[in-house]
């Protein structure tokens, strides 16, 4: 099966340490992703559940931390109910999340592979395009 991948990145003024903070810290996490509610340790090999509503129904998705160096990288797998597709490694998304310090700035990269769709690719790139604006404006205004 052929897979795509989605590559953004976005400069933030801000300390990793900062920017670190709005992709794990629960309140802040739910601010960027649409009030998607994240629990996870954030251990290696810990369990990650993504709660949220669509037209009032719950929904939840699924996914493994697969590495966690605060300050510098999250990777995660994630399955999603929306893809209709059976829970599987196959059918898990891969995000990694890296964070480079550049002088006074931080460089977030963000990485979405294992795309096995079109409409998961046109997702993932809109989400994405939406989504790290919207760190970047939580972590500059705090």
């Amino acid at each position: 099966m052929t897979t795509r991948s989605v590559q953004q990145a976005i400069r933030i003024r801000a300390k990793p340490s900062e920017v670190w903070s709005s992709l794990v810290a629960p309140a802040k996490l739910a601010r960027w992703m649409g009030g998607t509610q994240v629990d996870s340790t954030w251990e290696p090999g810990s369990a990650m559940t993504f709660t949220w509503t669509v037209r009032g129904r719950p929904l939840r998705d699924r996914g493994t931390v697969l590495a966690c160096e605060p300050a510098r990288l999250l990777r995660y797998n994630h399955w999603s109910v929306i893809s209709r597709l059976p829970d599987s490694d196959e059918t898990r998304t891969v995000i990694t999340l890296t964070l480079t310090p550049e002088g006074d700035e931080t460089s977030l990269e963000v990485s979405h592979e294992n795309l096995a769709s079109d409409e998961a690719f046109g997702h993932a790139r809109f989400f994405w395009r939406n989504a790290l604006p919207d760190v970047k404006n939580i972590v500059e205004r705090a």
